[in-house]
This record gives C-alpha cells, sequence and structure tokens, in this order.
C-alpha cells in the first residue's frame, strides 16, 4: 500500500479536491520559526521532479492583496512503491510585476514539519516557487532559462541560493489539471543562510567596508555575464546578505528573469539605465582594486567549459535548440570581453560604482 502523509485535518487523499474546496484558509502564521537543519536531499538532483500542485488556482490567480491570504493545497508525486504520496502545503501568491501581469503569479509555499517528515520535501520550510508567467511554450522555456543561471552561478561558489527543477501538473480544487509547465523550487533565505553559517541580514546602512568585497565582485561580474541590471546590493533588490559570525557580509543573487541571458519578452531595463534592451550589458558591481576582480576572471575562464556543458546536458537538452545557440553566443561576447584586457577595464574596471 502506498503510504499518504495524513492530513493535518485527518483527511484522505482521494478525497483532496473536495477537502481543498472546504478548508477555511487560516490566516498567516505569524509565529518565529526555528532555525531548519540544512536541506541537502531535496536539491542535490538536476532530474526534473514531476509533482502535482493541487489548489484554488482561480483564488491563487486573482488574488492582489498586498498581503495575500495563505490557502490550502497539497503535492502529490509518485513514491518508489509506485503510489503515490501526498503532502498538504499552504500556498499564497508572491511578488509585485508578476502578480499583476502574468497569466499566474509565483508562489510560496509553506510545509509543515509534521506532514512532510519521511517525504521528499522533508526539512524545507517556506521556499519560493517560480511559476511559469504566461501559459505557453515560451514561458516555459523563460523557467528553464533562468534555471540553468541559478545552476551556473553554483558553479562559482557555494554563496548560492540551491534550485530545484519540477514538472508541474496544475490542478485546480475539482481536480482538473488546467496545464503543465516547468516551475523551480529556490531555498528559503533562512535556510540558505543556515547552510551558509550564518543568517539573513536585512538591516539599513551597510558600508562598502562591511561587505566581502571577493564575493561581491564575483555577483557582480557574474549579473554583467547574465546581462542582468535588476538587482541592488544596498537597496536589497534581488539580493539576499548574510551575515556569518566574525565575517564579513556577503551577497546572494537571486531572480534572473530580467536578465539578457533569458531575454524575455517582458524585460525592459529601467530608464536611468540608457539601455537599448536588457541584451545590452552594463556593469553595476563596486570599485574594487584591479586584483580583485583578475581573480573573478581567472575563475569564470575556469569555470567556462562548465557552465557551458550545463546546456549540453539532460536539463539542457529541454531547451529548444535555438535557445541554447543564442544563449552559449550570448556568453561568448562576455568573454571574450575578458580575453581583452584593454575592454575589460574599460567595461567593467573603468565603469565601476563607488557607493554600495
Amino acid at each position: 500500500m502506498p503510504r499518504i502523509a495524513r492530513w493535518a485535518l485527518g483527511l484522505a487523499a482521494a478525497s483532496l479536491p473536495l477537502a481543498l474546496e472546504a478548508q477555511q484558509p487560516p490566516a498567516a502564521d505569524t509565529t518565529p520559526r526555528r532555525r531548519r537543519p540544512e536541506v541537502t536531499r531535496f536539491y542535490d538532483s538536476a532530474t526534473p521532479l514531476a509533482v502535482t500542485l493541487h489548489a484554488n488556482l482561480g483564488r491563487l490567480r486573482s488574488d492582489r492583496d498586498t498581503a495575500p491570504a495563505w490557502r490550502w493545497g497539497a503535492i502529490t508525486y509518485a513514491n518508489a512503491t509506485g503510489g503515490r504520496d501526498s503532502v498538504p502545503v499552504r500556498v499564497r501568491p508572491r511578488g509585485i510585476w508578476r502578480r499583476n501581469n502574468c497569466r499566474f503569479p509565483p508562489l510560496r509555499i509553506d510545509f509543515a514539519r509534521a506532514t512532510s517528515a519521511g517525504t521528499l520535501f522533508e526539512g524545507l520550510r517556506r521556499p519560493k516557487l517560480v511559476n511559469y508567467c504566461f501559459d505557453d511554450s515560451r514561458g516555459d522555456e523563460y523557467v528553464l532559462q533562468e534555471y540553468q543561471l541559478y545552476r551556473a552561478y553554483a558553479l562559482l561558489t557555494p554563496r548560492a541560493y540551491r534550485a530545484r527543477l519540477l514538472w508541474v501538473s496544475y490542478a485546480d480544487s475539482a481536480g482538473r489539471v488546467r496545464t503543465k509547465r516547468h516551475a523551480i523550487v529556490t531555498e528559503d533565505a533562512d535556510a540558505m543562510a543556515a547552510r551558509l553559517g550564518g543568517s539573513e541580514f536585512d538591516g539599513t546602512g551597510l558600508t562598502r567596508a562591511e561587505l566581502d568585497t571577493a564575493t561581491y565582485a564575483l555577483a557582480a561580474v557574474f549579473q554583467y555575464m547574465i546581462g542582468n541590471v535588476d538587482f541592488s546590493v544596498g537597496g536589497l533588490h534581488n539580493i539576499t546578505l548574510v551575515q556569518v559570525p566574525d565575517a564579513l557580509i556577503f551577497p546572494v543573487p537571486y531572480d534572473f528573469d530580467y536578465a539578457g541571458a533569458v531575454n524575455t519578452h517582458y524585460a525592459v531595463p529601467a530608464p536611468t539605465f540608457r539601455l537599448p534592451n536588457v541584451r545590452t550589458r552594463l556593469f553595476r558591481g563596486p570599485c574594487l582594486p584591479a586584483p580583485t576582480y583578475e581573480r573573478v576572471f581567472a575563475l569564470l575562464r575556469e569555470r567556462r567549459e562548465a557552465i557551458y556543458a550545463l546546456y549540453r546536458d539532460d536539463v539542457g537538452k529541454l531547451l529548444q535548440p535555438y535557445t541554447v545557440k543564442r544563449t552559449l553566443s550570448y556568453f561568448d561576447e562576455f568573454y571574450e570581453i575578458l580575453d581583452d584586457p584593454k575592454r575589460a577595464k574599460r567595461v567593467i574596471l573603468d565603469a565601476c560604482l563607488n557607493d554600495v
């Protein structure tokens, strides 16, 4: 008999759609939680995990509240014995631009420790789910491209968000599957910080002297490589700062859908940058001694083949061939800059920013 995780209300998996519809979503849990242990097993595999997300999709799609309510849902997946396990969850929309402009919003998923224990999701707390923006093949391609950038950055440093690719069947409250698309689960910020031996820092007034310059330089050059200007360390925009005891604070980037390497049709650079499109690179890193950046350049040259290999493995093969060709050509342009010291000095070192 397949093992099925118990519902918090003792409902059988067979009555899942009716149970979801009948449940009244609880108020958001504001109780501080203890730090969870390091999660390793879930993120270790690059093979897409096939799951079904059961939820009231209509309510999630239409919820525009600044503090959206948690709504009951469940995630089901095939277990090792050939049956299906079911994990009750709570879900709610997140984000700003995507919630107001996308066909389906990005989500945050809340896993309860008691009901996720012993499942593939054991140890997860409230990770983000990066969904499709538009329900078509192009939107699915964007998700795969963004996932590749998470993988690429993880090849450069352990100070990165871990991510796992899913193949999601989105089922409504009546159990009807509305669409099937790829999605990305990314580490909860607290879990990522704990894995790296620190905690999330969200204070203001950060100075350059408090930042780990080597990690900052790497993050900045990587953003330049992928053509992303949609981040700010000082403004904590698409950047998580991690503080390690007795050490400097370091930035961890996330959310790459506005990168030129992804080139979503909805991505437009902020007017302040005066860029014609997101494929046009602009360096937004800090002014640091040249040797700091030279070490970053050397690391990127060393890992070039490993990064390119991501587009030839099983995940890379999920992308359209023309997408792979266009992306690697875009990276080739970056490496041509690194191989030209005068040009690298002009567009990176001399284009640095003096503020945080």
